[in-house]
Order: C-alpha cells, then sequence, then structure tokens
C-alpha cells in the first residue's frame, strides 16, 4: 500500500515552485511526499516542531531556495538522509 503525504495538495513549496521543471517536482514528491525519505522531509518536520509553516522557500531537502531559483539538485546523502530499509 503506498502512502502519499497528506500535505501534497497544499504544500507551500510546490504552490510556490509550480513552474519548477516537471521532471524535479516529480523527483522531490516521489521521494519526499510518496516515498522512502517521507517521514524525512523537512518542511514536515519543521511543522511538527514549530506548529507553523517553514518559509515556502524551503525545500524538502532543507534548501532555501532564491525566488528565480528552479533548480534543486539531490543532496540527501550528503545531509545525512538515509533511505529506510524495506
Amino acid at each position: 500500500m503506498s502512502r502519499e503525504c497528506s500535505r501534497l495538495m497544499s504544500c507551500p513549496f510546490f504552490q510556490k515552485y509550480k513552474d519548477l521543471s516537471t521532471e524535479e517536482a516529480e523527483r522531490l514528491k516521489d521521494l519526499f511526499c510518496k516515498g522512502d525519505y517521507m517521514d524525512q522531509c523537512v518542511r514536515k518536520m519543521y511543522k511538527e516542531l514549530h506548529g507553523s509553516d517553514a518559509t515556502p522557500q524551503m525545500s524538502p531537502e532543507g534548501k532555501i531556495l532564491a525566488d528565480n531559483d528552479v533548480e534543486i539538485p539531490c543532496h540527501c546523502e550528503e545531509v545525512g538522509l538515509k533511505r529506510k530499509a524495506g
């Protein structure tokens, strides 16, 4: 049974960066909204810790993007995020 983040459709990041390339957006969604890193989404952890949304410029990986920045290279392993076994 596949899981999906309950906030995916209302995520401020994906709403703000709706012009992000389809390939990049799908890569992030597959990892952080539906995939192995779902419980490690920095936006989700920020909301749980602070009770409010992170800035829309914060990616699920925790990178803060400039308003005109649309490239989001994946550095999951570099920041210590590991895929769950299973």
